[in-house]
């Protein structure tokens, strides 16, 4: 505690003397470069992010080149609070503490991924590189009410380049060290006068893994990807803009999906801890892929006063990979992952305005249908555990919402808004046994059921803002969001657990100052969260269960420092994060002690007062850019680090990630023009050894590794 007392002070002392050192340097005569400008769309309408009374973590194509943010899973090193799980090859977000530890086929989670505004109900579908990236936002808080469901503790949006009439081709390739090639393409370019079209393509190969597999050889750890997004920009009349979008992505990659015992730990087995964090124990060799793929289109229509926008969608992954449950020699229980996820969307928004009101309007229509199959668990020290699961469970939801902003006084506006959603769940399921099983031959039916759910939940906003200043923006808020209630793919016996809802409550200012040199905006919250959704691992099988409720208040603070220098282009950013929180009430909670002979003896008591999973007390990123003219071109240096206080994996507190931080580096030299790019990078640059997911079932405490330092150099060439 004091350690971590040492370094926020340290930090937080650093920061108070940015304006003083910036403003020092700001001698000559230059006019101060001002803050950048980013426009969002958080209220499902194009809005300047400081008029926008969200937390919203807006970081555009630039600033994310500059942190090294190559893929959806980097960003929690970006955004304080938001915590990124990467579990058999996918990832799931936590953000201020509220997440999903589950990563199955048919789990959407409780922080939703939209692209271009299209809904990524998978979370296999969440992971994805980033090339074509115009901006990302990341909404703090819960969005009930114009993003629906599923959106509990907030959402990360990605927008991509619209094409432009003006061509343009930009290649880059890329080195670094664990033999790691990188390859990006963008392009775009004008068809006719009312059409025009780009594309844009990844590739990476990860040669050499970031550990080795001690039991039967092989590398382990690494992640080959490539993918491909294409849009279509048709204007037919001036009022209407219609846009195609395609895409697809490969990723054959087995981080998250191998573990290692922890320290400590004894797996059933015997099993202990050998090697690196890196090194796996594991029986099966590497092999896990993921495919997707997915067809939009989005219609706008500008009649006036009102737009209306309809957004049709279809998408599809695929999720392969062989799984030792815990991670050591013996064939305990390992499991055949085949899923598979389909989902249709379409949604029809009306956005207006009239004299002082603004207002939005739609309804939207989702369906997915998520399969296992199968799940093919194969066991050597427990027989009856030989069998192939199949179950599927299909999804469909419908809701209606509006929202509206009224200015009921000069710089005073009023909002509220509400949505109505209902949810119509099914699951079928069967187990069949294979050979080794002593309950009957291969293709005996050992199980079967069939079960039906329904939800519907009313969700809404409350929000209070005034410009105290044309500059200055206080709010006030209470919202309501929920995540719907679900079905275990993956244990079809087990019944459907209750939807989890959030009340929050939110106090914030937005402040540009000193001629737009500093910006700091900052947010207070409460969060009464209710019925959460949670796991625990039994015989190598996720439970989900409901905990009854925890409390979560905290901080948000985002500090940005853009002075006027003599020479060059210099910026400063500081965002922090600070978090508590504790289950209010919980009997009956999930308890894993570890057994000397190996393995976890599960039971269960009353984990009220605890606190809650994946919720750092402080996290905070420090950034620094200085950019000047060499002759004809340009120098940039970019400097980050991030600090993690730690956090509990799991609801009884009992295996803790310890503090950590990562420190990244940039340097590049590029023409004035953008013509050309020469780039060196490095993350993590201390090697910090840190988790990305632990897991305490009852085959024992495993756990799979963040990335270790890399680094490399890419060259870009723009036409």
């Amino acid at each position: 505690m004091i350690a971590t007392q040492l370094r926020l002070t340290t930090a937080l002392v650093g920061v108070a003397m940015l304006p003083g050192m910036a403003l020092a340097q700001s001698t000559g005569n230059n006019e101060p470069s001002g803050l950048e400008e980013i426009v969002v769309t958080a209220q499902r309408r194009q809005e300047s992010l400081q008029d926008v009374p969200i937390a919203v973590a807006a970081m555009s194509a630039t600033s994310l080149a500059r942190a090294g943010v190559n893929s959806s899973s980097d960003l929690s090193a970006s955004v304080p609070g938001l915590q990124l799980s990467y579990n058999r090859n996918v990832v799931a977000p936590y953000l201020r503490g509220v997440g999903t530890a589950t990563s199955v086929a048919g789990e959407e989670g409780s922080i939703a991924t939209y692209i271009d505004g299209v809904y990524a109900a998978s979370l296999s579908a969440a992971m994805f590189a980033l090339n074509n990236i115009e901006r990302i936002e990341v909404l703090k808080g819960p969005q009930g009410t114009l993003f629906g469901r599923n959106a509990t503790g907030g959402l990360i949006h990605v927008i991509t380049r619209t094409p432009s009439h003006d061509p343009e081709l930009k290649v880059s390739l890329g080195y670094g060290n664990f033999d790691t090639v990188t390859g990006t393409l963008y392009g775009t370019t004008g068809i006719t006068e009312s059409v025009a079209a780009d594309i844009s393509v990844f590739y990476s190969s990860q040669g050499e893994g970031w550990g080795k597999n001690l039991n039967i050889g092989g590398d382990v750890n690494y992640r080959d990807e490539w993918a491909v997004r294409s849009k279509l920009l048709l204007q037919p009349t001036e009022n209407l803009t219609i846009t195609l979008a395609g895409n697809y992505n490969y990723r054959e990659s087995d981080i998250g999906n191998v573990r290692h015992v922890l320290p400590g730990a004894v797996l059933i087995g015997g099993a202990k801890f050998k090697g690196t964090i890196y090194d796996s124990q594991g029986n099966f060799p590497r092999k896990a892929e993921a495919e997707q793929y997915g067809l939009s289109m989005k219609a706008e229509l500008d009649l006036g006063d009102v737009t209306l926008t309809s957004t049709t969608a279809y998408g599809s992954s695929y999720n392969f990979g062989l799984f030792d449950q815990d991670g050591g020699p013996l064939r305990v229980i390992d499991a055949l992952f085949t899923e598979d996820s389909t989902n249709f969307q379409q949604e029809l928004l009306l956005n207006g305005s009239a004299d002082r009101l603004n207002w939005t309007a739609g309804v939207f229509y989702f369906h997915a249908n998520a399969k296992v199959d199968p799940l093919g668990l194969r066991s050597v020290v427990v027989p009856p555990q030989n069998r192939d699961r199949f179950s599927e469970i299909k999804t469909n939801s419908y809701a209606i919402f509006a929202d509206g902003s009224y200015e009921i006084l000069d710089n005073t506006r009023f909002t509220a808004g509400l949505r109505f959603t209902r949810d119509e769940l099914s699951q079928v399921g069967a187990d069949i046994a294979v050979s080794g099983n002593p309950l009957g031959p291969p293709g005996t039916i050992l199980s079967s059921r069939t079960q039906e759910a329904a939800f519907k939940k009313l969700t809404w906003r409350l929000l209070l803002d005034h410009n105290f200043t044309p500059d200055i923006l206080g709010y006030i808020s209470y919202n309501r969001g929920f995540k719907s209630g679900v079905f275990n793919i993956v244990n079809f016996e087990q019944p459907s657990v209750r939807p989890e809802t959030i009340d929050a409550y939110a106090i914030g200012v937005k402040s540009d100052l000193f001629d737009d040199i500093i910006r700091l905006n900052i947010e207070a919250f409460l969060y009464d969260y209710q019925d959460i959704q949670l796991q625990r691992t039994e015989a190598g099988l996720a439970q989900i269960l409901n905990a009854a409720k925890a409390r979560i208040k905290g901080v948000d603070v985002e500090l940005v420092i853009a002075p006027p220098v003599d020479f060059g282009n210099l910026d400063f950013g500081a965002t922090f994060s600070f978090l508590d929180g504790e289950y209010t009430d919980f009997p009956d909670g999930p308890i894993t002690t570890r057994n000397p002979a190996g393995g976890n003896i599960l039971t269960l008591g009353d984990l009220s007062g605890v606190d809650t999973i994946r919720t750092p007390p402080v996290t905070f990123n420090l950034a620094a850019n200085y950019e000047v003219p060499v002759g004809s071109n340009k120098l940039g240096f970019h400097l980050s680090y991030y600090y993690n206080d730690g956090f509990f994996w799991e609801a009884d507190n009992r295996v803790r990630q310890s503090s950590y931080d990562l420190l990244g580096a940039q340097i590049t030299l590029a023409a004035e023009d953008n013509r050309w790019e020469f780039k060196l990078f490095g993350s993590n640059l201390t090697d910090t050894k840190y988790y990305a997911q632990v897991n305490q079932g009852s085959l024992g405490d495993a756990g799979s590794p963040g990335a270790p330092r890399t680094y490399g150099a890419t060259i870009s060439v723009k036409f």
